[in-house]
């Protein structure tokens, strides 16, 4: 009985051979073997074809966008815009006509060139108003001399909020007015002076104050013959029209600082008007 039904599954393979070979069908594996494959077809997923698995990214294509700048330097601008490039992007200045070449990829320039533009405004003018305040405890045995300048209650809510002092006094102050672009040099009374450059105003209302220097002189000082103390150096951002607040020294022992505090407005300008040259 084995050997007729082995003899059976062989004539079973011979006819499904010679039908294969007769009608060009491809060729059935023989029973309890594996049907090949070609080494030589690669694989493809369910709904990918072979051209979409042979193509292959391709980069940007860069374009150049020329600013001739009217009012701004054009190396400002250059330093402005220069970390917002692609790793292919360049910059070139040409200081003769005053205009900037910028090479980058399409999505770039579109978000450079708004701003490019605005910044190739006429310079606004701003006006800062400084005061140097002394923060420290209630005084109750000698209380300061009446008449003396006074904190606005934006700044002095602005103080408290942040500082846990009793009380806040004016040593000195200065409102200044200037152009962005300009350097400024001004004397805060006898004991005090500040030095800056006015940046550059963003479309935020936000003012880019650079090299912002306070010097302290005092009376005592200038007797024994010592040198002007710095009390602080850095570059600023300021928002316009916001209390911006800086503590120069503190003496915890005595819970004292010394402290600054500085407001922006942005000068208006009418329409059709353009600044002094």
């Amino acid at each position: 009985m084995r050997r007729f039904v082995s003899l059976r599954r062989v004539r079973s393979g011979l006819f499904a051979l010679l039908a294969a070979l007769t009608l060009g069908l491809p060729t059935l594996p023989a029973p309890g073997q594996e049907e090949p494959t070609s080494p030589s077809e690669p694989t493809v997923q369910r709904g990918q074809s072979r051209s979409q698995d042979a193509r292959r990214p391709t980069a940007s294509r860069l374009e150049v966008y020329v600013h001739s700048f009217r009012y701004r330097d054009a190396s400002l601008a250059a330093n402005m815009v220069r970390h917002k490039l692609s790793p292919r992007g360049t910059l070139e200045v040409q200081p003769s006509a005053n205009t900037l070449v910028v090479r980058d990829i399409a999505s770039i320039l579109t978000r450079i060139k708004p701003e490019l533009a605005d910044f190739d405004r006429p310079p606004a003018e701003v006006r800062l108003e400084l005061r140097v305040v002394k923060a420290g405890p209630r005084q109750v045995v000698s209380p300061p001399a009446p008449g003396g300048p006074e904190l606005p209650p934006e700044i002095l809510d602005k103080l408290r909020s942040l500082l846990r002092y009793d009380s806040y006094r004016v040593l000195a102050e200065a409102a200044v007015s200037s152009l962005e672009g300009e350097s400024v040099d001004y004397s805060l009374g006898p004991d005090y002076s500040v030095s800056f450059t006015v940046g550059s105003l963003m479309a935020q209302r936000r003012l880019h104050m650079e090299d912002f220097r306070i010097v302290e002189r005092l009376s005592s000082d200038k007797g024994r013959g010592l040198d002007p103390k710095q009390l602080f150096h850095a570059d600023l951002n300021l928002w316009m029209d916001r209390p911006f607040t800086l503590v120069l020294t503190r003496d915890d022992t005595r819970q004292e600082a010394l402290l600054v505090a500085i407001t922006g407005h942005v000068e208006e300008q009418m329409e059709g008007s353009s600044p002094d040259p």
